[in-house]
Parts: structure tokens; C-alpha cells; sequence
């Protein structure tokens, strides 16, 4: 599969990440109630500036790696979250979306429509067989329904 970056939603646009995109997302990974159901506790500034370098990668994910995407609005460019997919296993073809979005960005479908496009890359060449909603837990309601087909 060929990733030609950035994809564009009505709202979206999910590019790559950049280390000039710092000041965001430190503001993402310094806030307790964004990094509350993650694996870490909230960065210190020099922490996100080494997390970030880690997430600029655009290689396309091997099993067990991720791929993260920044998020911003169409209409002005504001990075508001970063989402990502990992490959959970190549004979599977298992994928994981994982997302994170400044909660003043929160309740306006923004996490689902830029999960959404994310899902129909990830099978658009028939490659997933399934993608894992572990990261939706974590939302107040149901997870978004993507309409799979066997």
C-alpha cells in the first residue's frame, strides 16, 4: 500500500507529524485528562519534544509498530489531536486506531470522522481483516460503527 500524505475529510486533514509541531503537542501529552487512558503519565516539555521525534516516522507500520498522523481543521490548520494505527499482527492483519484530541476539540465527531478515514485506508487494499476499538473504551457512549463487511 502506497500512503500518500495528507488525507482529507469534510473537517480534516491528517497529515504527518512534524517536530515543529511541538507546542501542541506538548499541550496534547501535558494534560492529564488527554493522557488519562494512555500508557504514560503526562510529559514535561523535554519529554514531548523525544516523544514527538519517536511519532514523525511515516514508515509504514510492521507488526507490533505504529504509524501516528497529526489532525488538523480543514478551515484554519489548527492541530487538534493525532491519531494512529498500529499493526497488530501480519497473519491476522489485525490493525489498532488509537487517537488523543484537545478536549476543547471534544463532542464534535472530530475523533470518529478522522478514525474512520484512517479504517478505510487501512482497508482499502483488503489488507485488514479487522481493526481493534481498545482506544474507544475510553469514550462516554458506544464506539463508532464503520459497517464491515465479512
Amino acid at each position: 500500500m502506497q500512503l500518500v500524505l495528507p488525507l482529507h475529510t469534510d473537517r480534516l486533514n491528517i497529515r504527518a507529524l512534524s517536530v515543529d509541531d511541538v507546542d501542541r503537542h506538548f499541550a496534547l501529552f501535558s494534560n492529564p485528562d488527554v493522557v488519562r487512558y494512555l500508557y504514560e503519565e503526562p510529559l514535561s516539555r523535554e519529554q514531548a519534544q523525544e516523544h514527538l521525534k519517536r511519532r514523525c516516522v511515516l514508515d509504514l507500520p510492521n507488526e507490533g509498530s505504529w504509524i501516528n498522523f497529526g489532525v488538523e481543521l480543514a478551515e484554519d490548520g489548527v492541530l487538534i489531536g493525532e491519531l494512529g494505527i498500529a499493526n497488530l499482527g501480519v497473519i491476522h492483519r489485525h490493525y489498532e486506531v488509537g487517537y488523543v484530541f484537545d478536549p476543547a476539540y471534544s463532542g464534535q465527531g472530530y475523533a470518529t470522522e478522522a478514525a474512520a478515514m484512517i479504517v478505510e485506508l487501512a482497508v482499502s487494499d483488503e489488507t485488514a481483516y479487522a481493526v481493534l476499538e481498545d482506544e474507544w473504551r475510553a469514550l462516554r457512549g458506544p464506539a463508532p460503527t464503520f459497517n464491515f463487511r465479512p
